[in-house]
């Protein structure tokens, strides 16, 4: 057996503690950063995986990934602003060439969350629908869907009525490649689901997108904000104007109370609005009727009633929703 004396110990395991300190030193930051993604679980999608896709009779051309805002809003033009209040991160897109000299345009849309992801496609749901990711439509060309994080697009400018075949068959591409899904926003639960017209129901947060769907001079009085959670939809009650139900999710009983204030008093100039009231019912022009509501954090607004009871329905069944759901989360 070997002794040594406490001085050598001593110097030895200094040796080896330096020796520590120099190997983690010489770890990189990238190979810091891969170890924290991998504990963490964060992984990056792969946006131009998703766009890269083989289509017998197509061939690939120009790719691109976008996640500055400039880029993507010099690409998207008009529709930029849209897109960006549904906090949009990135963009991938590649164009496709046929045997016939047709083009294709794949894009992929990359969203903060799944539930935004959904109010960008809710947007504009007018055309066939396709058993394609989470929800999809078909028209005139172009398919879009959904699903998880995502909005996908498939375009055929040209001729899009002998390529619709392709372009689902497109899509289907994409969509067998994204292997997660999402999440739908809970205001869903809480709208009426019976006599709802499907292609006007849309989910947004801030006021560019309500004007973009129902414009209402006084909505900037609404605070609306990325912070709010907002459903419109109309109702197919019988009469020749559907009535339009909007309902707001403020993050907290004041900012409800402030909106229901500062909007009620500018729309209904002047008349005399309760927030404890069930519901405030107004007559604005020959078989015109609008009416607002205050409950807990929520705001409900009914707009082109036929007559008062068309307001009363709407707002009773979303009073019934709020109430089951404020039930189903109490401890």
């Amino acid at each position: 057996m070997v002794f040594c004396n406490s001085k050598s110990f001593f110097t030895a395991a200094l040796a080896i503690l330096l020796l520590v300190i120099v190997i983690c030193q010489g770890c990189s930051p990238k190979d810091k950063a891969v170890e924290s993604s991998s504990v963490e679980g964060i992984e990056e999608i792969d946006l131009l995986s998703l766009v890269s896709v083989q289509i017998s009779g197509w061939e690939e051309k120009d790719a691109a990934l976008m996640s500055k805002t400039k880029a993507m809003s010099k690409y998207m033009g008009n529709e930029a602003k849209l897109y960006m209040a549904y906090k949009l991160k990135r963009l991938a897109t590649k164009k496709y060439r046929s045997e016939n000299s047709l083009p294709m345009l794949v894009e992929v849309y990359e969203f903060d969350s799944s539930e935004n992801a959904y109010g960008m496609y809710s947007f504009d749901t007018v055309g066939d629908k396709q058993d394609i990711g989470q929800g999809a439509v078909y028209g005139h060309g172009l398919l879009r869907f959904w699903k998880d994080k995502l909005l996908v697009r498939v375009v055929a400018a040209e001729e899009y009525a002998k390529l619709e075949k392709d372009v689902l068959l497109f899509g289907r591409q994409v969509d067998s490649k994204i292997l997660t899904t999402g999440s739908m926003p809970h205001l869903l639960s809480l709208l009426p689901k019976e006599r709802i017209i499907q292609n006007s129901l849309h989910f947004f947060h801030t006021n560019i997108c309500l004007n973009n769907i129902f414009y209402i001079p006084e909505s900037t009085t609404l605070g609306l904000s990325e912070q709010t959670d907002a459903l419109m939809a109309r109702y197919d009650l019988g009469s020749k104007q559907p009535p339009l139900l909007l309902l707001i999710d403020y993050p907290n009983v004041t900012a409800a109370t402030t909106a229901f204030t500062e909007f009620g008093a500018l729309y209904f100039q002047g008349e005399s609005l309760h927030p404890e009231r069930r519901i405030n019912i107004m007559k604005m022009g020959v078989e015109q009727y609008a009416s607002i509501t205050l409950v807990e954090n929520f705001v409900m607004l009914v707009f082109d009633a036929q007559n008062p009871d068309v307001c009363k329905k709407l707002v009773a069944a979303t009073l019934a929703n709020i109430e089951l759901h404020s039930k189903s989360i109490d401890p």
